[in-house]
């Protein structure tokens, strides 16, 4: 296929080939071994509800298709992302998104929009500072789990932005690198598994910044094929246990 250089093929091959000795399978991968059913709910941002990586439409090519092409209808993945919202909503639209489902597993990301600035005091998600977007998180965390406590959360952190295009997708989240570390030092202190998407879209943008800039035409959402190509690697080879690059 014409749209893969050499990055991305190096990239798919180091994810889906690696050894899988390097960390255990996710829970939700372990228990879909195990013979048992599991729902998995993806909560975040629109880089979650209309990302490539998670659509959940049969034949897309997302997460959700090659889970069931693993372990047919044991798995269901709900996709209960929320377009131009940060973790002020995901507190609120918790019960009705994430804990109604009952899940298993849930990924979560709202580090691109609490990082973004352009929000009007009206709006619920309005100048949301580091040290709330902590609390929100562990917020999230600590409710899901007080639901039901075997329940497996992961953690992601997602694409960087650029100004491009009359969008100013980048100037808008001046900190964005540190609300992604902000996930990053909450997986750690929790133990909990962490996704860590930031550094293979950093890697392209040094290494072919003209291809990065292709791949997102508006500075914000990467376009599908590279969604597929280095975002899906990433969440799968972080399920298998596998290392990354």
């Amino acid at each position: 296929m014409k749209y893969y250089p050499a990055f991305f093929l190096g990239l798919l091959l180091c994810l889906l080939t690696a050894s899988h000795a390097t960390a255990a399978p996710s829970r939700l991968i372990a228990n879909l071994d195990a013979g048992k059913s599991q729902t998995l709910v993806l909560y975040g941002t629109s880089l979650t509800q209309f990302g490539r990586w998670a659509d959940i439409t049969p034949g897309h090519g997302g997460l959700a298709d090659w889970l069931a092409g693993l372990y047919g209808n044991r798995i269901t993945v709900i996709n209960s992302g929320m377009a131009g919202k940060g973790s002020n909503s995901g507190v609120a639209k918790l019960d009705a998104l994430v804990l109604a489902h009952h899940p298993n597993t849930v990924l979560i990301e709202f580090s691109i929009n609490d990082a973004f600035t352009g929000y009007t005091p009206d709006v619920p998600d309005f100048n949301i500072s580091l040290d709330q977007s902590k609390a929100n998180l562990n917020a999230i965390i600590d409710r899901i789990l007080a639901a039901d406590p075997t329940t497996e959360i992961i953690l992601q952190t997602m694409n960087p932005t650029i100004d491009i295009n009359n969008h100013t997708a980048a100037t808008q989240r001046p900190h964005l690198a540190d609300y992604y570390q902000v996930y990053r030092d909450v997986a750690a202190a929790r133990g909990l598994l962490l996704i860590d998407n930031y550094p293979h879209w950093v890697q392209l943008q040094t290494d072919n910044p003209a291809q990065f800039q292709t791949d997102l035409p508006e500075g914000l959402h990467p376009i599908s094929p590279a969604s597929l190509a280095i975002t899906l690697p990433a969440v799968k080879a972080a399920l298998l246990g596998a290392e990354t690059p």
